[in-house]
């Protein structure tokens, strides 16, 4: 890693976006979200005798067998791209989140935007077959799913509880009923490889 941070043909200077939370006034990176990847986190705190990814991965099979659908509504820069039942309303700059699982597959660190993807509320054979293609991006030909992208995302409960939510993989326990993402176009030096 150090030879190729310190070999200027091989790295270079990335200006990454930070995303700013207006709700709980914090910073994050990779995104956020309500719904199933909030559910699996809150989950993995009742796994017992299992670390790491297999304690989340036990925590996602629990979750998908008894699969979330909160009444939420997903705004972007001003347009409501979504209103109804919703497993899960991801918001970031990363494409992978939980490790491997691509909800965000047209996502780039770098580019002064935010991606946006919303899963309807699922059911049956739905919950598997959509599950099956997250970790590829396939998920985004599904109609089930409604992705966009914007610098302003509001996701909203809309009965007035309070969102299942997480940011950059840590459960949100004081949320509200919104969650409003800003996107700070390159407020982040950091050294990459020049291959990615």
């Amino acid at each position: 890693v150090l030879d190729t941070a310190l070999d200027p043909t091989r790295s270079m200077i990335r200006n990454l976006d930070v995303m700013r939370l207006v709700e709980p006034d914090v910073d994050v990176l990779l995104g956020a979200s309500s719904g199933f990847l909030a559910d699996v986190l809150i989950g993995a705190r009742r796994v017992t005798g299992l670390a790491g990814r297999d304690r989340y991965y036990a925590a996602a099979v629990g979750v998908l067998a008894d699969m979330p659908a909160h009444p939420t509504r997903v705004t972007v820069d001003g347009q409501i791209i979504h209103d109804g039942p919703a497993s899960l309303a991801a918001v970031g700059g990363g494409r992978f989140r939980a490790y491997a699982f691509q909800f965000l597959p047209c996502s780039v660190l770098d580019d002064g935007e935010l991606d946006v993807c919303v899963i309807d509320a699922l059911v049956g054979s739905a919950v598997s077959e959509v599950a099956d293609l997250v970790p590829s991006g396939g998920h985004l030909d599904r109609p089930e799913v409604t992705y966009q992208r914007g610098r302003r995302v509001s996701l909203e409960r809309t009965d007035g509880e309070s969102l299942v939510a997480e940011f950059d993989g840590e459960v949100w326990t004081s949320a509200g009923s919104t969650l409003t993402v800003e996107i700070v176009p390159g407020a982040l030096r950091a050294l990459a490889r020049k291959d990615c």
